[in-house]
């Protein structure tokens, strides 16, 4: 008898493109659970990070019983080894850069993570470790998939190679330029052209993901298109996911237990597109943006 892999749906999105606003409307279905960014991405995050539900995750009833695993064998906080969103296998920056970043992603850096046996320990314990957490949270929620909405594509590099899920990918990208104008407010000292190289380098990232690993089907979805037509895009996503149709309604929030950005605390379920960059970027700087994405504009329809 074959046993069907659980099955598992990896977000793929940049910062500023409405990764929280479609994890939100998505874990309303029943059949998908999601916790969005879910873990820490560094040490530098702080230790009380609240959940939608209104509590700090340490005392969160659905982290508590899902991610009980993930907690030090003393009590004390969560284990940074395993509460986090990739495995660190070493504090040599080189090494470190090499074994954790997604560009070097091959068979050679697995064959050599898998011969060493403290990395290998180190992966291996981190990735049951994970399994175990989404394996709790569709059991506590009665879903049959887990969402993850880390947006790491380290992250999903891992699961792809390690094979034990049933895996499809969703790639959310939102038109450059509104990228841009988002990007440039929300973060201190941010340039135009480190902006471009951000919204740019992204899209590398994914595009290298799905060259490695082809058999894990990929869907395209826009921001834009979620927002303007949210139910005809909401229709292709469950139909490639294969989950059947159901409206994003009222109450959507009910039992969410979601880390992200600031908008997942107070989402009424009104989705409004931000359009926002063309009337905060002049002429010239959109033209000039327009000119540095174009051929990733045109790709995605924006142009």
């Amino acid at each position: 008898m074959t046993v069907s892999k659980p099955r598992s749906v990896f977000l793929l999105a940049n910062y500023f493109s409405g990764a929280t606003l479609l994890t939100i409307l998505l874990s309303g279905h029943p059949e998908i659970v999601s916790n969005g960014e879910a873990m820490y991405f560094d040490d530098t995050d702080e230790d009380r990070y609240e959940c939608t539900c209104g509590r700090f995750i340490d005392e969160c009833e659905f982290y508590g019983a899902a991610a009980a695993h993930m907690r030090r064998s003393d009590g004390s906080g969560w284990d940074r080894q395993l509460f986090v969103h990739a495995p660190r296998f070493s504090r040599n920056r080189i090494l470190r850069s090499f074994l954790g970043s997604w560009r070097y992603e091959s068979a050679l850096r697995d064959r050599f993570i898998t011969a060493l046996p403290g990395y290998r320990r180190t992966r291996d314990r981190f990735m049951a470790a994970q399994l175990e957490f989404f394996a709790h949270a569709r059991r506590i929620s009665g879903a049959s998939i887990y969402l993850d909405g880390t947006k790491s594509v380290r992250r999903a590099q891992l699961f792809a190679r390690d094979g034990r899920t049933d895996m499809k990918v969703l790639h959310l990208i939102r038109d450059g330029r509104g990228f841009s104008s988002s990007d440039l407010k929300n973060t201190p000292n941010q340039t135009l052209t480190a902006s471009v190289k951000e919204w740019l380098g992204y899209i590398a990232q994914v595009d290298r993901f799905t060259q490695a690993f082809p058999s894990v089907p990929v869907l395209i979805v826009r921001y834009e298109d979620l927002c303007r037509a949210t139910e005809k895009t909401l229709r292709t996503i469950y139909e490639f996911i294969g989950v059947p149709y159901q409206p994003a309604g009222a109450g959507i929030m009910d039992g969410a237990h979601i880390l992200g950005n600031r908008m997942r605390k107070g989402f009424s379920g009104a989705i409004v597109e931000d359009t926002s960059w063309k009337e905060k970027l002049d002429p010239g700087t959109q033209a000039l943006l327009t000119s540095r994405t174009k051929r990733q504009l045109e790709r995605f329809g924006y142009i």
